[in-house]
């Protein structure tokens, strides 16, 4: 993810996030922290080189995905294609 603005493309294109997906850090929280009928499973790789290439955008990015983990118990996140 070489900017923020790839960043939220991709996570935006990849989860089929509703045209009205403000493409900030609030907004991600609030797409991710709404509960799901179904699990869902976000596999972050290079999770080092994310946070190196968006530097403190990309820690609170990541910061941002684990809050919202914790308020929906149908998201689980894995780095770097750890166990699930």
């Amino acid at each position: 993810m070489p900017t923020k603005e790839a960043a939220h493309t991709y996570l935006a294109e990849k989860l089929s996030f509703p045209a009205y997906y403000g493409r900030n850090l609030d907004a991600l929280y609030d797409v991710l922290s709404a509960e799901t009928e179904v699990p869902v499973c976000l596999v972050i790789y290079r999770r080092e080189e994310l946070e190196k290439s968006l530097g403190a955008y990309g820690a609170l990015l990541l910061e941002t995905i684990r809050d919202a983990v914790r308020t929906n118990p149908n998201l689980q996140v894995v780095y770097d294609g750890d166990e699930r």
